[in-house]
Formats: structure tokens, sequence, C-alpha cells
């Protein structure tokens, strides 16, 4: 059974991936779906269809593999489910088999001349649709700008986290400690010349 993976968030927003069997997910040259992502591992996931589903399996990541927010080593997908790899979130679609059709030399000639079919509805305004019909599934990528403490910390490595918050600190530290510095040398200064005032 065939579907197609899409990027949700992160560096790979945007992107998708068709699958028709056993497909590994991570960051390593060699995987099926090659992700930027730093969260994710270079072999972090795999997707095996079985019967009606695709099973997610987890291939000992570091950053985990979640399934409605629970992290898990191997889980069931129905068509449209979402998970995570590290930070990066991705949707499952499953794409449906064309029907086929039937042979002319098999079928019966029929004289009933066919209904007219019902013209199919106006899609919403935005909505953009194939020349068959199906809708065309749209993610937007988020706008890149500002600065590096204007995004989302929760998007970025734990790594990246762990520098942003010891270097907050140490800076707190190194403003606290010049403050107490120059409170101490006016005082010192103050009470040099607290004698030479006296004596005037």
């Amino acid at each position: 059974m065939s579907a197609r993976l899409f990027a949700l968030s992160g560096d790979d927003l945007g992107r998708s991936c068709e699958l028709s069997g056993a497909t590994v997910l991570g960051r390593a040259a060699d995987a099926d779906f090659v992700l930027g992502t730093p969260s994710v591992s270079r072999h972090h996931a795999r997707l095996v269809p079985e019967g009606v589903h695709w099973v997610l399996e987890d291939l000992g990541s570091s950053n985990g593999t979640f399934v409605g927010g629970q992290r898990v080593q191997r889980a069931e997908l129905e068509d449209g489910a979402v998970f995570r790899l590290g930070d990066l979130e991705l949707r499952l679609r499953f794409e449906s088999p064309v029907p086929a059709q039937p042979s002319d030399a098999t079928s019966a000639p029929s004289t009933r001349r066919p209904a007219a079919a019902a013209p199919a509805p106006a899609p919403p305004a935005g909505e953009r649709r194939t020349a068959g019909g199906g809708r065309v599934l749209q993610y937007s990528r988020t706008r890149r700008g500002g600065t590096f403490l204007s995004s989302d910390l929760s998007q970025r490595s734990a790594l990246v986290r762990w520098s942003v918050y010891v270097l907050s600190a140490a800076l707190f530290a190194s403003l606290a400690w010049g403050a107490f510095r120059l409170t101490r040398a006016v005082r010192e200064r103050a009470a040099d010349d607290a004698p030479y005032e006296a004596v005037r």
C-alpha cells in the first residue's frame, strides 16, 4: 500500500516523500528519507507497510519517537496520523489506488443512456484541486527572519538550548558582579574623601 509522508515543522517543513515499502527515516545519507532537523538521529525510525496499516518503529534514536504525545518503540499508524521524530513533526497520508476499469471485451454492451453527472461543487476559495478533482495538500512555510532569540527555542536542539541558558546565566552573573564592584568603588572613594572634608 502506497502512502506519502509530509514534514510539518523544523528545517524540513514542506518536504514530502512517497512510500511504497519499508522506509528508513534519519539524517544519514543512506536513509531512504534524509531529514535535516538536528534533533533527528542518523537512523531514527522506520515505516513498514503491514496490511491496511503502516507501522512506525523506533531504531534506538536519541530524542525518541512520539505518537499522540507518548514515546513509542512501535506503533500502528492510520491515514492522517501525526507523529514526531525528536522535534520534527510529520503526517502520514495513504494514497488510494486507482480502481481498474472493466475491459470492453468482458463487459456487456449497455443500451441505457448514462445519466448526466452532477457538476462537482466549487472548491472553497484558496483551495487547489488536481485535474481528477482530488484535493491538493498545502503546507505553508513559516516566514524566516528576526533574530536568533526571537525564534522558538523548543525547535532547537538540546545543545543549543543549554548553551543559551548557560550564556544567559553568565551574562546575569557578570552584570551583578560589575554592579557590586562599582558600588564598592564608590563607597571606598567616599570614605577616602571624608577626612579631607572634615579638615576644611
